[in-house]
């Protein structure tokens, strides 16, 4: 109910509403009902924004075409909070990765020679519980498998010196890992 005009509402929701949100979440591993919770904030304060009502309300309306109109009438591209996280959880683990060996991160996350993930010590009674590293990891393998579906053994060789760090590609460890079929 401001004077202000609906992309500098869009902005200013993006730039700070957002990113405070958002702030140190990478290194969390929350649940698919916490990460719903995010998209469903989200998409509350684009429709608050933009004066349109709810789903239950107007089934026309969904949050796909919430965002598509927000890019076509605004020039503003607005990704779901699910997919901006599992963003940053790849930056970070890029940075892990490529950190030098005794950065702090890089040390309590992987062994030093080996590049394998640290072990968490002894094994608790019940269910396991989900380590930061591994989820990332199978993101990481996930979006890597996806990217080269489609392409040459030439260029799935080339990706994967680009990709896997060489301490793995020098011990022959992608080999085994059926990347290459």
């Amino acid at each position: 109910k401001t004077n202000c005009s609906i992309n500098w509402k869009l902005l200013i929701f993006q730039s700070v509403v957002i990113s405070k949100l958002l702030y140190g979440l990478e290194t969390l591993i929350a649940s698919e009902a916490a990460l719903h919770k995010l998209d469903t904030f989200q998409m509350k304060g684009l429709r608050k924004i933009l004066g349109i009502p709810p789903t239950f309300i107007d089934r026309t309306q969904t949050d796909e075409s919430v965002r598509q109109k927000i890019k076509t009438e605004y020039e503003i591209e607005v990704k779901p909070l699910t997919v901006v996280l599992k963003e940053r959880r790849l930056k970070l683990l890029g940075h892990v990765i490529r950190a030098e060996a005794e950065d702090p991160l890089k040390e309590v996350t992987f062994n030093r020679d080996t590049m394998e993930i640290k072990s968490i010590g002894w094994k608790r009674v019940g269910r396991p519980k989900t380590h930061w590293i591994h989820t990332v990891m199978k993101d990481a393998w996930n979006e890597i498998q996806e990217a080269i579906k489609n392409c040459s053994i030439e260029e799935k060789i080339s990706y994967i010196k680009i990709i896997v760090p060489t301490q793995l590609v020098a011990n022959d460890k992608v080999l085994n890992t059926g990347i290459l079929k």
